[in-house]
């Protein structure tokens, strides 16, 4: 099965550290869905394929939660979306050189804070045309 981006396998975990979605809500429940196939080969688009599903969705399951709760165990007062960029990128280890690498992160970023938001765990407040965010 090609898998596209649905899924990483542990090597890009790695080298990445915070894969990039642009939807936690649907890829939460897109690796779920993966997780009930039986296929004997899955094809990731990025590192090579692999034949256990159920471990490759528990990994990357794993540093979905692991994000969201380094955000949530993080996030003091109210910061702003690039605070909590430097905030990740400090915390994984990230060094940004590109403008390309930044839009990539404040992506990912945005996808973890609007879960968070939907989810009722930390507020979004705009204020002199300045976004906050804050713990609920």
């Amino acid at each position: 099965m090609f898998c596209g981006d649905s899924i990483f396998p542990e090597n890009v975990l790695k080298k990445h550290k915070i894969p990039f979605y642009v939807d936690i809500d649907t890829q939460r429940q897109t690796l779920e869905r993966l997780k009930t196939t039986d296929y004997k080969i899955y094809v990731p688009s990025h590192g090579e394929p692999f034949s256990d599903i159920q471990q490759m969705v528990d990994l990357n399951v794993e540093i979905i939660l692991y994000v969201e709760n380094f955000i949530l165990d993080n996030l003091h007062g109210r910061q702003s979306t690039d605070d909590i960029i430097r905030m990740l990128c400090d915390g994984f280890n990230i060094r940004l050189t590109t403008l390309q690498q930044y839009y990539l992160i404040k992506t990912i970023t945005m996808a973890y804070l609007s879960y968070l938001h939907r989810k009722g765990k930390v507020s979004a407040i705009v204020n002199e045309n300045y976004l906050v965010w804050k713990l609920i």
